[in-house]
């Protein structure tokens, strides 16, 4: 009976000893998952960050092609009005005439 309890001690002596070495094992492996987790954290930052200058600079060209567009079209407007100032003056009273018109009050 002896022999046994003394198998017994060393069985679980070995068994605490395959427990710490787990639990400093599973220790490490969550370190290394933590360290994984935050190295894919700051890639995705990076490319989110990327992907976002991309849309604001393509966002800027659209905004700048818009505007170069607009000074064309006002700039040709100007000339149509400088070269027939009638014209213009007609158009604008019949514009003003159809939205007098439609905004007034009806009884």
């Amino acid at each position: 009976m002896c022999a046994a309890r003394i198998t017994d001690e060393a069985s679980a002596d070995e068994l605490r000893e395959n427990i710490a070495e787990l639990r400093n094992d599973f220790k490490d492996l969550l370190s290394t998952v933590e360290k994984l987790a935050v190295a894919q954290a700051g890639g995705v930052a990076t490319h989110l960050r990327e992907g976002l200058h991309d849309y604001v600079e393509r966002g800027e060209e659209v905004l700048d092609q818009a505007r170069e567009r607009a000074e064309h079209l006002y700039g040709d407007l100007h000339d149509t009005v400088e070269r027939n100032p009638l014209t213009a003056l007609m158009i604008a009273l019949g514009l003003g005439f159809i939205i007098g018109l439609l905004t007034r009050p009806r009884s």
